[in-house]
């Protein structure tokens, strides 16, 4: 099995997904070459081979169904506007599954949806 974390950050999310998975690799994306370097850091720390690039999620560096299971954990919040785009691509790599994990408008309280809208993240 494959797993791609969209948005991976530092890699603080994928990597115990992989430890607890019995997985010795992955892969990760962001857009931001800092964390990637630190995901790459953290990987190496906990023994696991991170695969690791920088990209938009609207273009993912990868062919069609390439990845088994695509994640995201707060990736596409603050994405606004481009969910239909992005939530397409990532389906685009996923052979079997997509994890979306993000913000739920909806049930959020006042506070929460007013710093949400602030921000320009995802409202549907």
């Amino acid at each position: 099995m494959t797993v791609l974390d969209c948005g991976t950050g530092e890699g603080t999310t994928i990597i115990p997904i992989l430890q607890k998975l019995g997985m010795q690799s992955g892969f990760g994306i962001d857009s931001s070459i800092s964390r990637v370097l630190w995901a790459q850091r953290n990987a190496a720390s906990a023994g696991i081979n991170l695969n690791l690039a920088v990209s938009d999620l609207g273009q993912l560096p990868l062919n069609d169904n390439a990845v088994d299971v695509v994640v995201t954990v707060h990736a596409l919040e603050p994405n606004h506007g481009r969910e239909g785009e992005l939530i397409r691509e990532l389906g685009r790599v996923a052979r079997r599954f997509m994890f979306l994990i993000e913000p739920d408008f909806e049930k959020a309280s006042k506070r929460q949806k007013e710093r949400m809208m602030k921000l320009g993240y995802l409202e549907d």
